[in-house]
């Protein structure tokens, strides 16, 4: 135990350190490779899902399709995504999509802002696209402080005169909002009548031994995770229902993310060495996040009552 402890502490020095030299920004490019290495156009940038996939842009894909087919957008509908740039390209172009009105995006980073907007200007150039889309820069949470000086109206803001959204989907991060319940409350309320909410979302099975609940509090703040947001499945349930979603369905597929990810993120050592020590870094962290702290994956999915 004290071994895994050790190691803990190690590694979450090392990730620290990573993240200072290397911002929080578009790092993940370098993760986009083809299974012979050569890297592609894509710039996914989530825990993917890899039953079926080898390789870490295909895994990025499939978590993404699983979240959209989970919220179920239907023809003529608003969406709301909370992602990367490339989710909200999956929703416009891939061929089983239906045929939406409107797709907006959220993202928080400044960097991942500004490139996501320029994929997607090029993207509305090679395709003739009958959707609007919008990408707002700002929190994932409405914030009426934040946002009383500024000019575009945030789209969980409940005083919005934008249609409200039919579906809304959160990939690979609403365990970083503070809080998550707050961004299912106001999705609660922004979405239409008979319209879903899905996400691909982390969650804890907590452990019994204290010393292991210590090492999931450090984990969490490794990787800037509110302790409150990690609570069990059936916990996860239980805060939708109550927040008046109904039909809630949570699947854990934790052994279809995080073995392979740990794998995938160490054998990244072989490619720059200095770069590829960090990933190896961040892959032992999730390795004991899964395998010593109780972590799991989930898919999540609700509807508001008609």
């Amino acid at each position: 135990m004290w071994i895994t402890a050790t190691a803990v502490i190690f590694v979450s020095f090392l990730v620290i350190k990573f993240r200072k030299k290397e911002p929080y920004g578009l790092y993940h490019k370098a993760l986009n490779i083809a299974e012979d290495g050569v890297p592609t156009d894509t710039q996914w940038m989530n825990m993917g899902y890899w039953k079926e996939v080898t390789t870490f842009p295909n895994a990025c894909e499939a978590l993404a399709l699983k979240v959209i087919r989970a919220a179920r957008p239907g023809p003529g509908g608003h969406v709301l995504g909370h992602g990367s740039g490339d989710s909200l390209i999956l929703h416009a172009l891939y061929p089983s999509s239906p045929s939406l009105k409107t797709i907006t995006g959220i993202t928080s980073n400044k960097d991942q802002h500004a490139e996501a907007e320029r994929r997607i200007q090029v993207m509305c150039r090679q395709n003739s696209l009958g959707v609007k889309l919008h990408l707002y820069q700002g929190d994932a949470i409405f914030r009426p402080l934040d946002h009383a000086f500024n000019d575009v109206a945030h789209p969980l803001d409940p005083a919005s005169q934008s249609p409200p959204f039919t579906a809304i989907t959160a990939i690979d991060c609403a365990y970083h909002f503070r809080s998550r319940k707050d961004f299912l409350q106001q999705s609660f309320e922004r979405l239409a009548p008979g319209g879903s909410i899905a996400l691909a979302d982390m969650g804890l099975v907590l452990p019994r031994s204290p010393f292991r609940r210590v090492l999931a509090r450090l984990v969490c703040g490794i990787f800037g995770i509110p302790w409150d947001n990690m609570f069990s499945r059936s916990d996860y349930v239980s805060q939708l229902e109550g927040l008046g979603f109904v039909n809630v369905e949570v699947e854990d597929i934790s052994h279809d993310v995080f073995p392979h990810l740990v794998a995938f993120l160490k054998n990244q050592i072989s490619g720059n060495p200095e770069l590829g020590r960090a990933w190896w870094t961040v892959g032992e962290v999730f390795r004991i996040w899964w395998k010593s702290c109780g972590g799991i994956y989930i898919i999540a999915k609700a509807e508001k009552p008609i």
